[in-house]
């Protein structure tokens, strides 16, 4: 099967541009910056996802073979999230027969850096009223700039699929 990007060229450039722009606009307005990465990650998600499905269909129609004209037509409105299974025959695993359970294994690029140090510290402060710790000036901007740079590094990691 020949390789195709998921992001269409122009596609990837116009979200990297927005996530470049979210992270250079975090010294104007650190909060708006992140809800900006917020919403460029759900986005490219979004894209993602439809990329997906419509990259399945196109698969599924090369191997499966078109359904009689009488079964196009449905009778009954169909759950667009049970639709894929509808072609499934009931009959391709027995009654006694459980399916496998599906495990899903977290990608380590996209789990939230330790904020402890190389000893084991914690690299921040966090007695309360300390440089640096939550509820603090200091301590909100450095949690958002952790939170955009977590946004950052998923959207980046996405965009490259």
């Amino acid at each position: 099967m020949a390789e195709t990007a998921l992001f269409p060229p122009g596609e990837r450039d116009r979200l990297a541009l927005r996530l470049q722009n979210a992270v250079g606009g975090f010294v104007d307005g650190p909060r708006d910056a992140v809800e900006d990465a917020d919403r460029v990650l759900e986005d490219t998600i979004q894209h993602l996802t439809a990329a997906l499905a419509e990259r399945r269909r196109t698969i599924r129609t090369s191997w499966q073979p078109t359904p009689p004209r009488a079964e196009t037509t449905p009778t009954t409105s169909v759950p667009p999230t049970s639709a894929p299974h509808a072609s499934v025959p009931p009959t391709s695993v027995p009654p006694t027969e459980t399916a496998p359970e599906a495990t899903l294994t977290p990608d380590p690029s996209l789990t939230p850096k330790d904020p402890t140090g190389p000893t084991g510290t914690p690299e921040k402060p966090g007695a309360p009223g300390a440089p640096g710790a939550p509820g603090t000036p200091a301590g909100d901007t450095e949690q958002l700039r952790l939170a955009l740079r977590d946004y950052r590094e998923a959207t980046e990691h996405l965009l490259k699929i």
